[in-house]
C-alpha cells in the first residue's frame, strides 16, 4: 500500500465521505473498500489531482467522489461489482 501524507489521508477519508452520501442519496450500493485502497493493487482510491505527477497510476478524484458510482478499480481495472 502507498503511503499517505496527512493531507492525503484527509483527502481520501472526505472521498470515503462523499460517495457514501453519493449512494445513500441514490440507493445504490457502496463498492468502495472501506480502507479506501484497492483490495488488489493496493492504490489508494481517491487521490488528489495536484498530488499527481506524470507516470503516477490514474485515480478518482473528489468530483468522482460525490458524481459517480465507484464500481472498480481505476489504476489496476479490478471490479468490485462482478
Amino acid at each position: 500500500m502507498r503511503e499517505l501524507n496527512e493531507d492525503q489521508k484527509k483527502y481520501l477519508e472526505e472521498c470515503l465521505e462523499l460517495q457514501e452520501k453519493f449512494c445513500r442519496e441514490h440507493n445504490y450500493p457502496n463498492f468502495v473498500p472501506a480502507s479506501g485502497f484497492c483490495w488488489k493493487c493496493g492504490e489508494p482510491i481517491y487521490f488528489p489531482e495536484e498530488s499527481e505527477t506524470t507516470g503516477k497510476p490514474w485515480h478518482y478524484h473528489k468530483k468522482n467522489a460525490e458524481n459517480e458510482l465507484f464500481t472498480g478499480c481505476h489504476n489496476c481495472g479490478w471490479s468490485y461489482c462482478d
